[in-house]
């Protein structure tokens, strides 16, 4: 078997975000944060926006990159009515796409849940279009123009008239001020040769009376074929996939699922791959082919952004944030070895630890997979009833599936180092 057909699928593969705030009101700047999938290719994408550098003013934020997976928007600002009376106009929308939207396939209908709600203002019954606040949320091909040609338009202005009949090919209404909608919106993928492009657009954004704030996810076109990465996507129900080392290595003999690596060649119905992340990274290892001739590594993208843990001593409690939603996990803490507070990485898993693993497995499959905390010492996060200095996840003490939650948030959780799936907050 060659590295053919099942590896021949192309894509758009989501390489940096930026959100936005701009002001036209007196001149003032746009208000520009920039983040990133480390590539040469977001690199690029960064300096073309600081060509434009006397229309953006760059701020730093604290925020883990992550794609237009979901977000919310508020807006206030002030709508001039026809009539030259001022109104505060106030409007929040939100959005959340069924699946993530790191890979992008031609074609693929994205489904999205969207809430908008106007908070306050008031209608113009003269010119209704004039103040009123409306949402965007259109597929089109960046350039180096910083403009936007859309292929697919959702737009929630004010109460109908003749000025709406042919704004877009999607639009849903609000009947006023206090008014709330909640819908599905399905955009299409557009393809590389319909876009005319190599690089998608896909651009959120809140308007009114000329004040903006958004977000942009920027795409580039990959040909998967010609592309060497790949992730280990077929395990087994443990999550780990058995492997033969090629350069000397013997131990561990498993990769876990997710494990980014760089497929070199298929050759006896074996792939031959060098591992790009990890503690193995740099070492070169193969795989059979499984017996119908299908592959266990996947060219499609399975990583997420980071994810940040926070541990409290007081609470003996582990809470994981996914984006903005918190969810608390009981802990267990050798009091005679505590973790000193402060910052720690989770690495991503080297080994199963089979003799303090095992005896867990009926309250999780994924009991074997611990979760380095640091890069020295023996302290892990994992799954248990005892701990020796590690930040051990109550078996017994938290509701079911519980560490299926934390395993298989983190095991896809990437930093962006090829080390580490997130961070460790120790507090008191």
């Amino acid at each position: 078997m060659s590295d053919g057909a099942e590896y021949s699928k192309s894509g758009w593969r989501f390489v940096a975000l930026f959100r936005f705030e701009q002001e036209n009101k007196d001149g003032k700047k746009v208000f520009f944060n920039f983040q990133e999938v480390p590539s040469s290719t977001s690199k690029e994408i960064l300096s073309i926006f600081r060509q434009h550098s006397d229309l953006i003013e760059f701020y730093d934020e604290s925020e883990p990159n992550k794609p237009a997976n979901d977000g919310i928007l508020d807006l206030t600002a002030e709508g001039k009515l026809f009539s030259g009376k001022v109104h505060t106009q106030n409007i929040r929308f939100s959005w959340q796409f069924k699946k993530s939207t790191l890979l992008l396939l031609p074609g693929e209908e994205l489904d999205c849940k969207v809430d908008v709600h106007w908070g306050s203002g008031k209608i113009d019954t003269v010119e209704p279009l004039h103040g009123t606040p409306e949402a965007r949320m259109q597929f089109g091909a960046f350039n180096e123009l910083l403009s936007w040609s859309a292929v697919q338009l959702l737009v929630l202005p004010g109460p109908r008239k003749q000025h709406y009949k042919n704004l877009a090919r999607t639009v849903k209404l609000l009947a006023g001020p206090g008014d709330s909608q909640t819908f599905r919106v399905k955009c299409l993928v557009p393809s590389r040769e319909n876009l005319k492009a190599d690089r998608l657009s896909l651009l959120i954004y809140a308007n009114v009376a000329q004040t903006f704030r958004g977000i942009q996810a920027i795409y580039e076109w990959v040909d998967f074929k010609n592309l060497g990465e790949r992730f280990v996507a077929n395990t087994s129900s443990r999550g780990w996939l058995t492997i033969k080392h090629e350069d000397g290595l013997t131990q561990p003999n498993v990769i876990p699922y997710a494990l980014k690596v760089k497929l070199d060649q298929v050759k006896d119905s074996r792939e031959y791959f060098t591992i790009l992340e990890g503690p193995l990274a740099g070492h070169k290892a193969s795989v059979k082919l499984a017996d119908d001739g299908k592959s266990y590594l996947s060219p499609e993208i399975l990583h997420t952004s980071a994810s940040f843990l926070t541990y409290s001593k007081k609470n003996q409690t582990l809470t994981l944030d996914i984006n903005g939603a918190k969810t608390d996990y009981l802990i267990t803490m050798n009091d005679e070895k505590p973790i000193p507070n402060g910052k720690y990485d989770l690495e991503i898993p080297y080994e199963p630890h089979h003799r303090h693993g095992e005896p867990y497995e009926s309250f999780s499959l994924f009991a074997k997979t611990w979760f380095r905390i640091g890069h020295t010492g023996d302290r892990y996060l994992h799954l248990g009833e005892f701990s020796d200095g590690c930040v051990t996840v109550r078996a017994g003490e938290n509701h079911p599936g519980a560490w299926d939650e934390i395993y298989r948030r983190l095991i896809v959780s990437r930093m962006g180092d090829s080390m580490n799936v997130g961070t460790l907050l120790v507090v008191d």
